[in-house]
């Protein structure tokens, strides 16, 4: 009971509310590019590159939004997208809440000048993250587009500088 009582704290409320009740108008748009913002197969001197893939024919659309040490750095609505995003090295907490589906969360241990990926796999109504291998990600990444979020002037855009490694417990 206090497991489902803590589920539905403010911070799960608040995502409900900004992605998936229809709150009017969206706070996030998606957009999509062939070319990256982060160059997903080198890392930047001292930094981990992270990166989020969506490949899949199956799943239902929903939209993903994702937290490293509970800040925003991403979402994807739909399959056929991915999007990297910058972390300092240590521990990282990566949550990925769906409108659709239960929190997923993974912890790792990012490591400076190293690229990461996980790819969203969807099953019935859930969905996981699994970290995956250069060589996978590299016959998966030449058929996905890039995406990247905007925000609208009253919403807080993604964290775009690059992801302090502290361990940061789950909000739920």
């Amino acid at each position: 009971m206090l497991a489902r009582i803590r589920f539905f704290g403010l911070g799960w409320c608040m995502f409900v509310c900004l992605f998936g009740a229809g709150c009017s108008p969206a706070p996030y748009t998606t957009y999509h590019r062939v070319t990256p913002q982060i160059d997903p197969w080198f890392a930047q001197k001292d930094l981990a590159t992270i990166c989020i893939l969506r490949a899949g024919q199956h799943s239902p659309p929903a939209t993903v939004a994702y937290f490293d040490n509970q800040r925003f750095v991403g979402m994807t609505e739909h399959n056929g997208i991915y999007f990297c995003y910058l972390a300092q090295p240590g521990v990282h907490h990566l949550i990925a809440r769906s409108t659709r589906a239960y929190p997923v969360q993974i912890t790792f241990q990012a490591q400076p000048n190293q690229c990461y990926y996980f790819r969203q796999i969807h099953r019935i109504r859930s969905f996981n993250l699994e970290e995956t291998s250069t060589t996978t990600a590299r016959k998966l990444l030449v058929h996905l587009l890039y995406a990247y979020v905007r925000a609208t002037p009253h919403a807080r855009p993604p964290y775009r500088m690059p992801v302090p490694a502290r361990y940061a417990p789950s909000s739920f």
